[in-house]
Formats: C-alpha cells, structure tokens, sequence
C-alpha cells in the first residue's frame, strides 16, 4: 500500500490532532483571523474549535524624558547644545508584548489609546538644534506608536504645561498610517506667535488616517488668558485638519476655567465652521450654562457662550432633586444633534414628583430627539443598597423614563437596579424597541427570562453580574470578575460558578484574565469589533 507523503496545508489543517496543535501555537487574535481567511474551508475549520486564551489587559503610558545641561546659572541663561540633551523613554509596553508571546497572551491596551507624556527639562535651544531636537524627538513617538498596531488615539498628556506649544511641533512632523484621533491641550494653542515659527504649513499631512482632534483643558489653562486673541496659529491647524476625510473636532472637559476662555472658544468654533469641520461637544455636569445678563444659570438656548443646541453630541447630568431634573430635560429638548445621554438620578419617585409640582410628561419627552443612540441610567447607590427605597418605586422610576426616550436608542446601561422583572423590561422595549447593547452594572433579576424582551439584543456586557439566560440573538457576552461578589439574594458564589461553566459551554471563544474577567463570543472574524467594544464599555 502506497503512503501519501505531500500534504497540502488544508488536508493538515483537516487533521485534528494537527489542525490543535496549530491553533494552540497561536497566541493573537489576529493570527487566528488571517488563518482563517486563507480559504473558506480553513475558516470552517479554525472556526468551529473551542478556543481559549488569557489576555492582559494594559493601561498604556509611555514616558519621555528631555534631559539638558543644569549644572550652572550659566547652563540655564545660554543656549543648549544639542549634544548636551538626552532623550530617555520609560516604556513597559516591550515587557508587556515580549511576556504576551511567552505566555501566549493576547495584549489589549485600555480604549487602543496611547496616553504620551514629556518631560521637557531643555532650556534655550539655536533654531538648527532646534530643529535637530524636534526630529529626534518625533522619531521616539514614531517608535512607540509603530509597535501598536491596534493603538488608533494617540493623547499627549499634560506633564509640564510651559512647554506644551511643542506638542504642535511634534505634530508636524509625525508620521502615522494608524493614528485616527489626536488629543492635545487647549492651551497648547494658545501661545505667543513667535513659538510657533517654523511648523509645517499642512501640520497633519502626516497622519493619513486622523479623522479626529480632541481639545480639552485643565487649571493650566488660567496662564494663557493673554492669548486668547491669537487666531494665525489656530487658523493654521483647522485649515490643515479639514483636508482630512471627514474630519470631527470634539470639545471634551473644558468646565475648567471657561469663563475665562470663552471668547477665545467662540473663535475656534467660528473657525471650525468656516473650514466646514464637523463639531462635537462633550458637556459634564461640572459645566454650567451662564446667562452673563441676568448673573444666573439659564437654558442653553439663552446661554452667553455660544449656540450650544447645534455642537453638542454627549450630555452628563446629576439630578440631585426634581428641578435639576426638569431643568436638564427642559435643556435636552433643545439639542438636535445628542448622540449619548448619561443621567445620574439622585431622588426616587420621579413621576409623583413631577405630577405633584403640575408637569406634564409631554413638557419634556425626548422622543423627537432622533440622534440619541446611547443612553445611561445611573440610580445611585443610596436609593439602592439595603432596600432603603422600595425596589417597585425603583422599576417605576426606570419605566417612566423610558417612556421619555426616543426609539434610536441602540445602547441601554442601567447601573444600580435590583430583581428586574419582565414586566419592567416589557415596558422599557415598548418605548426603545431597538436596543442592541446593554450593559447592567449591580443589576440583578427576578425573572430569568427578562432579557427576553430585548429582541434585537447582540451585546451583554456587565462589571459584576451573569445575566441568568441570555436571549439567542446575543453574540457577545463580557462579564466582569465582581461576579464572584455581587449576588442578588437568590445567588451565591456557587451558583457566579455555575453561570461560568454554563456560557464556557454556550460560546466557544472564551477570553479571560488573571482577575476572572470573561469574555465570551463565537465568531473569531469578528473580534476587531468586538475589542472595540470591550475596550469602550468593559469596566475591569
């Protein structure tokens, strides 16, 4: 009998024992995807086997440090040689990935954001070394954003605010094809002119993919006050930012000193809109609408600082009593262009309350407010824990502001809500019929099947909770390891155990890390969306 001795790679990968030793050797997520598309066959194949891998999950924070000559008054007044600088780079992130193929470890870096900071102790420098300094310098962050391949934001942290007009130096001459989003300090734009000599006139055209700058701030910003009125510089940055495709400039943060800096916002938008770059603001309850005239807290559509309705893409609201509570849906009507809403209620009995003081559902219902797609309803723990608060009152609370919510909605958070029921969940989709991502923080259930509701669930997410049976339409599931200590009264370590082994069962990828955080899913194709996801909402 003739023995066959040239095998393909696809009769191989037909063999069980080697198709397992195989899948085994591979430690990325992305190895396992490009096996898979070598043909349909092999997609089959890799795709149907039970995979398991422990992940490490990394905060990303690299450091650089410029050391100059200070050894001498003389050292500190003369301009720096370029010979006497050292550029020195705390960077874990080689550890990490050299540990992640030891041990066969997918690496996740939190939110693919790189968080940069510099220290910058160089004195006075010629414009030649100055020029040397910028590009050895732009080179290390070249280095550092070239081995992440998944990283897609890059934010330089604030570390020494003096010398932050070098970020857009920086910024200049960097080159990434992977970059999609650059944060950067306001107050790095807000410098005397003469810092700026010698930028590149297209500041961004080496970054090919950004889409995004985000501009936020910090006490640092009371130093620059003086320059508000510096509109080249800024011109300059806007003009190179429209040039890319489809460019967004998100305003994140900025209650910090804004009354000070307002006019100079005021010129950045009027800017942003000549250019014809699309805006988004990130408002926080930390951020107050000021009416200048009247010296009191008003509307936004009476607000001095500017049109608000029109930019604004994230709402944050604590409402500690009723009128908080009015005021901020009285603003909500107002924004035409909401994408994600995050209200955190202080007070129960949401619908007595209003009925009391005369307010009709209809003053303040959201429904017309068709770009909200993401929505966080954030009960305190107070009204919560020991059952201080009657749960009933809790779920009405839950049903009456889903009544106020248009149907875009796509993603549902609840935090702090005890023994769901069906009925509650029945109520909430015949208001927000398409929900397809939930994520439930100290949530527990009285009724197994309250999920059930959720008819176009995809995604299940949650710190510390297994949902009791999840509906067949879901194809994610990430819970965190609190599940070992958050239990309703009905639950027990025992049975978090058994929830385990239940969806270790369902699911046939299974992702999990040191601390018992598990992620579950079934098609490996598609983990780049399901990383985002993880990466965004996953609370570890």
């Amino acid at each position: 009998m003739d023995l066959k001795t040239n095998y393909s790679f696809v009769e191989l990968m037909e063999i069980n024992l080697i198709r397992k030793k195989i899948i085994k050797m591979l430690s990325c997520w992305s190895d396992f995807e490009n096996l898979s598309k070598t043909c349909r066959w092999i997609h089959y194949l890799v795709n149907k086997e039970n995979i398991s891998r422990k992940i490490i999950l990394y905060n990303d924070m690299p450091h650089i440090k410029i050391d100059g000559v200070r050894d001498s008054y003389e050292s500190t007044v003369r301009n720096q040689n370029i010979n006497e600088i050292t550029i020195k780079t705390d960077d874990r992130y080689f550890k990490t990935i050299d540990d992640g193929k030891k041990y066969n470890h997918e690496i996740i870096i939190n939110g693919n954001c790189i968080n940069l900071s510099i220290e910058n102790g160089v004195g006075k420098l010629t414009k030649s070394d100055h020029e040397t300094f910028i590009k050895q310098l732009t080179n290390e962050i070249e280095g550092i954003c070239h081995l992440r391949k998944h990283s897609t934001t890059l934010r330089f942290m604030e570390y020494y605010f003096a010398n932050d007009y070098m970020l857009l130096h920086l910024l200049s001459h960097l080159k990434s094809h992977t970059i999609t989003s650059i944060h950067i300090p306001l107050h790095s734009m807000m410098f005397g002119a003469q810092r700026y000599k010698g930028l590149n006139e297209d500041i961004f055209e080496g970054i090919s993919k950004l889409n995004e700058l985000v501009l936020f701030t910090s006490p640092a910003i009371n130093e620059f006050t003086p320059y508000v009125n510096n509109r080249t510089i800024v011109d300059s940055i806007l003009k190179s930012f429209s040039k890319k495709k489809n460019p967004v400039l998100v305003f994140k943060d900025l209650g910090c000193g804004y009354q000070l800096i307002s006019s100079y916002i005021h010129m950045i938008l009027g800017i942003a809109v000549k250019y014809e770059i699309k805006i988004k603001w990130n408002i926080t309850s930390t951020f107050q609408f000021f009416n200048r005239k009247n010296n009191d807290r008003c509307s936004i559509g009476s607000c001095s600082h500017f049109p608000l309705e029109k930019f604004i893409s994230t709402f944050s609201c604590s409402a500690r009593e009723p009128e908080t509570f009015i005021h901020t849906m009285n603003n909500m009507r107002r924004l035409v262009n909401l994408e994600t809403l995050n209200l955190r209620i202080f007070f129960s009995n949401l619908k007595e309350k209003m009925e009391r003081m005369g307010i009709d559902i209809k003053d303040f219902s959201l429904r017309h407010c068709k770009s909200i797609k993401n929505l966080v309803l954030d009960f305190k723990e107070h009204l919560t824990i020991n059952y201080k608060t009657d749960i009933k009152t809790i779920h009405d609370d839950l049903k009456y502001l889903a009544s106020l919510m248009p149907t875009t909605i796509q993603k549902l958070e609840i935090n702090n809500c005890q023994q769901l029921t069906k009925n509650v969940t029945e109520v909430i989709t015949k208001y927000i019929p398409n929900i397809q991502l939930i994520i439930f923080n100290n949530v527990t259930y009285n009724d197994p099947d309250s999920l059930d509701s959720f008819k176009n669930l995809q995604v299940y997410i949650s710190s510390n909770n297994f949902p009791p049976q999840l509906p067949n339409t879901v194809k994610f599931l990430a819970v965190g390891n609190g599940s070992k200590l958050f239990f309703s009264n009905n639950d027990s370590p025992s049975n978090a155990e058994e929830q385990l082994r239940k969806y270790s069962k369902m699911f046939s990828k299974n992702l999990y890390t040191n601390r018992d955080d598990n992620i579950f899913f079934d098609d490996l194709t598609t983990w780049e969306e399901y990383r985002n996801l993880l990466m965004d909402n996953f609370i570890m």
